[in-house]
């Protein structure tokens, strides 16, 4: 099953960490800002297959849009931080190890690999397998969902923010739990917020997620399939230039959260867009007032 998540925002700016090296946790890891528009597709294991995957993604760019950036994410628990393999579409095979893992548990390690090069064309589906090879003839442990987030180059948008935190936080076990991931540099105003989550399961639900303080959204529960979900929410709130969190409590339930995308337009975009306007109008009136002068 798949879901996605698109933005045809009029602007916004990225975040994103290229580092490959094992980190604890999650920091925020991508960042740019320019005419973009940003979507999130995800795709979840089916049952009984877990320690390998093979799926598709489909896109739907916005008209004459090229990628700026695409970058595939999954998550896998108790492979001790085994090197995970990708192939994307035409790629060869993309071997990487965990971007992270969980600092407290030490059990959930995501992944990351940049494929900006193969997302190419009008093609808007593509076929992936991972494992911890090519063929999958060795298998991971628990791979229950990945996502693919494609910053496109939208001639049609105007400036935006687009903020990536990436890495692997195990939420909830047998007590109550909440995890965060922190943006920062980022301009104030109205944002989309969207998380991908892997290995519900389903033990409790009711999870509450948080912005800036603020409950925005919950529960999190297989939207995407068994065990994996993309949590899509619109209008909040950013401050600048301040740093905005984005948490997630759970009473029991326990899963995996491996990235989180957010999308602040940029303020001086439509404050110049309604400056304009009144510029443009009182020019037009003094030519008007010049040609009737000219003309008595």
């Amino acid at each position: 099953m798949l879901q996605k998540v698109r933005y045809a925002v009029t602007s916004l700016a990225v975040l994103a960490l290229l580092a490959p090296a094992a980190r604890a946790a999650a920091i925020q890891s991508f960042q740019a800002t320019g005419q973009f528009s940003l979507e999130v597709t995800g795709a979840s294991n089916p049952p009984g297959a877990f320690p390998t995957m093979a799926s598709t993604f489909s896109l739907t760019p916005p008209v004459g849009a090229t990628v700026h950036k695409a970058f595939v994410y999954t998550g896998d628990w108790n492979n001790s931080g085994a090197t995970l393999d990708l192939v994307f579409d035409v790629s060869p095979n993309l071997p990487t190890g965990p971007i992270a893992n969980d600092a407290a548990f030490t059990t959930l390690y995501g992944y990351r690999w940049d494929v900006t090069s193969f997302v190419v064309g009008v093609a808007m589906s593509y076929n992936f397998t991972i494992g911890l090879d090519a063929l999958l003839t060795s298998q991971g442990q628990q791979i229950a969902g990945a996502a693919l987030v494609v910053i496109w180059n939208d001639p049609s948008a105007l400036n935006s923010t687009v903020t990536i935190v990436d890495g692997a936080l195990q939420v909830g076990e047998t007590t109550p739990d909440t995890e965060t991931m922190t943006f920062s540099g980022m301009p104030a105003g109205n944002t989309n917020l969207q998380l991908f989550t892997v290995s519900d399961d389903m033990a409790g639900t009711n999870e509450v997620i948080k912005y800036n303080g603020n409950s925005v959204g919950g529960p999190i529960d297989e939207n995407l399939g068994l065990g994996a979900s993309v949590v899509s929410i619109s209008n909040l709130t950013s401050i600048s230039p301040a740093n905005n969190v984005v948490s997630v409590t759970s009473p029991v339930d326990h899963f995996g959260w491996i990235v989180s995308v957010t999308i602040v337009p940029e303020p001086a975009s439509a404050t110049l867009l309604l400056l304009g306007f009144p510029i443009l109008a009182a020019t037009a009136l003094r030519r008007m007032r010049r040609r009737r002068k000219s003309q008595r």
